[in-house]
């Protein structure tokens, strides 16, 4: 027998652990578990991209063999001589689990876990980045950073690590290609490409010092990137990797964001960031976002919307596809939506919207005046319905239904 998926309960299962955290060089965390649920040991082939920044620890993989009945854990740490703070994703991979007495096996069953890390040996701030955008003439990245830490964090250099765009430097003629707070960081040009800053990972000198307070957000401005004809790169839908050095080039900070995707005519859209459709917009098939999508009013879309973020709509919309989320779902008013709609958090229907199809939320839902649902209706806590509301199906909540059509 053959197991192509898996999880915790599964024969054989697959567990990743949530909110790991490796807090400085000498911590560690625990971060999957693999379970053998079967009356049989099994024996284990497994792959873990860790990235650059944390290593497995001595005694913290998984191992080749496994007892019935018990459990393999994997365990991560900063990997020696310190590369900043961030987020990691880890990828887990069982290439093969296979209990041979019975004939049962997984292939290629994988799974994600994100870790936090802070291995800059120093607890001078911990930042993350919490918004980007998009500078002036399309060619500069605006990042809002955070510093979630409990020290100031002092910026002394920077580098631009890398850009999945084809940039291959950036220029801002004689002035600084990143500011935090419009303070210079870097004002030396580098690599001698008509004055410009190379996309290498090299770092460079800094102009004045910037600091970023215990528990401030700045704005940190990079560009303007050009590519190898010093032409102008649009930046929208690109992700840019940058790294801040305090005094002695500890610590590091390891930065990634990627720009807003912001269309009005296109085909699928598939980023790591946002994306925010224009009015009478129209994209012809599917958005697959790693942040969160915006519609903005009388726009179409074609396919389905899937964000690891929130969804929000404007109003006298279509979307001929399901919508899900990680976050919350709310649609504008007059809005058709062809399909389901799933999200982990809260989902509020605008007035007088269509879904044909079922709703179902990890939150609440909200129901607003004279929403039209075909299917059925489920939320794991309350369910709000508002007058003139019509629902085809089942409705079910976790917590409390108010239900005010008959009020």
């Amino acid at each position: 027998m053959i197991i192509n998926t898996a999880d915790e309960n599964a024969l054989i299962g697959l567990e990743p652990i949530d909110d790991a955290i490796i807090n400085g060089a000498g911590d560690e965390a625990m971060v999957a578990r693999i379970h053998n649920n079967l009356d049989s040991e099994i024996t284990l082939e497994t792959t873990v991209d860790t990235g650059d920044a944390i290593r497995i620890t001595e005694t913290g993989n998984f191992g080749n063999e496994l007892s019935a009945g018990d459990n393999t854990e994997l365990s991560l740490e900063c990997e020696s001589g310190g590369l900043g703070s961030g987020e990691a994703v880890i990828a887990i991979t069982v290439e093969k689990a296979e209990a041979q007495s019975l004939g049962i096996r997984i292939e290629q069953a994988s799974m994600t876990v994100t870790v936090e890390y802070d291995c800059g040996g120093r607890s001078d701030g911990n930042l993350k980045v919490r918004g980007v955008s998009i500078g002036e003439n399309n060619g500069f990245v605006v990042f809002d950073v955070e510093n979630v830490g409990n020290e100031d964090a002092k910026i002394q250099r920077a580098s631009i690590d890398s850009t999945s765009s084809n940039a291959n430097k950036v220029n801002n003629g004689n002035n600084p290609e990143v500011r935090i707070n419009e303070e210079s960081i870097v004002d030396e040009r580098g690599g001698g490409n008509g004055g410009a800053m190379i996309i290498d990972g090299t770092s460079y000198r800094d102009g004045s010092h910037a600091t970023i307070g215990a528990g401030n957000t700045v704005t940190v401005r990079i560009g303007e990137f050009l590519d190898s004809s010093d032409n102008r790169v649009d930046m929208h839908g690109e992700t840019v990797e940058f790294t801040f050095y305090g005094n002695g080039g500890k610590p590091q900070y390891s930065l990634k964001g990627t720009a807003p995707v912001r269309v009005s005519n296109s085909g699928d859209i598939s980023t790591d960031g946002d994306v925010i459709v224009e009015n009478d917009g129209n994209v012809d098939g599917d958005i697959d976002a790693g942040g969160s999508v915006s519609t903005n009013d009388r726009t179409t879309i074609t396919g389905n919307i899937n964000s690891k973020e929130n969804v929000q709509t404007g109003n006298d919309g279509t979307i001929n596809g399901n919508v899900d989320a990680d976050g919350d779902i709310s649609t504008g008013h007059r809005n058709t939506i062809n399909g389901s709609l799933t999200a982990a958090g809260t989902i509020t229907i605008g007035h007088d919207t269509t879904v044909d199809g079922s709703i179902n939320a990890g939150g609440d839902i909200v129901l607003n005046d004279r929403a039209n649902v075909d299917g059925d209706v489920y939320a794991d806590e309350d369910i709000t319905i508002q007058s003139g509301v019509e629902i085809d199906g089942t409705v079910n909540a976790g917590g409390t239904i108010t239900d005010y059509r008959d009020s």
